[in-house]
């Protein structure tokens, strides 16, 4: 993957290099100019996986919000979403209520780890439909959007 400065570098470079602008006269006197093009919000996803039941986070997902938390510390984000879920089944309105209770979990570790939290969006989705592998529903997404 190529950083974002250097990305950024070689796009002005190729721009510069059609109007003639890099290097000498253009071929073309009438070569149009190009516009930079807008910056893309760049978005990448963490996932972090919980026990049946529980909003208890430990082990490697206390260690994957740990590296997101420095990550987010040297390189702020301009959004980061919390998504909560829970597996289907049990009493109604307890996957909603869990899968709250999961996203607020995630949003306070990376608070602990240094991250504003005025950044964060928090929000429980409840129950996903039946999955092949019920841990998929023991879930909590983390969006991060930087530009």
């Amino acid at each position: 993957m190529i950083h974002r400065s250097v990305a950024a570098a070689l796009a002005i470079a190729v721009a510069l290099a059609a109007c003639g602008q890099a290097g000498g006269p253009a071929s073309t006197p009438s070569a149009p100019a190009i516009a930079a093009a807008p910056e893309i919000p760049v978005a990448e996803r963490v996932t972090v996986f919980f026990g049946s039941d529980s909003d208890f986070i430990e082990g490697i997902a206390e260690e994957t919000l740990q590296r997101l938390g420095q990550s987010l510390r040297e390189q702020p984000a301009d959004a980061i979403t919390i998504e909560g879920y829970a597996e289907a089944g049990g009493a109604p309105g307890f996957g909603a209520e869990l899968s709250e209770r999961r996203a607020i979990a995630v949003g306070r570790a990376l608070a602990a780890f240094g991250v504003p939290s005025d950044r964060m969006q928090i929000v429980g989705r409840g129950e996903v439909e039946p999955v092949a592998l019920a841990i998929e529903g023991r879930r909590v997404d983390v969006t991060v959007r930087r530009r």
